[in-house]
């Protein structure tokens, strides 16, 4: 009859420190990989606080170029329109 393999203290103790060590270093590596993850989510944060930002001032212009007073402000300006009954009044510069 063959003999039944029995490991001893030492045996299990190293299987023991080798299993701590491996979960160790495990851990650590999870670790680092929670903060990079963590550090990623700080700046996608930052960038749609930013965003949002930008939005909200693009919705602003947006409703100030729509408004009658800003078109009737371009009218005049930019294509020398005037109200029926008003006069256009041309000044030349340099004179």
């Amino acid at each position: 009859m063959g003999r039944v393999f029995r490991p001893g203290l030492k045996t299990l103790l190293g299987i023991v420190f080798v299993l701590m060590v491996f979960l160790a270093l495990n851990f650590c590596l999870q670790f680092g990989h929670l903060a990079t993850m963590q550090q990623d989510v700080r700046q996608i944060e930052a960038q749609v606080r930013e965003l949002k930002q930008k939005n909200e001032e693009l919705r602003r212009q947006l409703k100030q170029v729509q408004s009658d007073s800003y078109i009737e402000q371009m009218a005049r300006e930019k294509l020398g329109l005037v109200k029926p009954g008003e006069t256009r009044i041309i000044t030349r510069s340099g004179q």
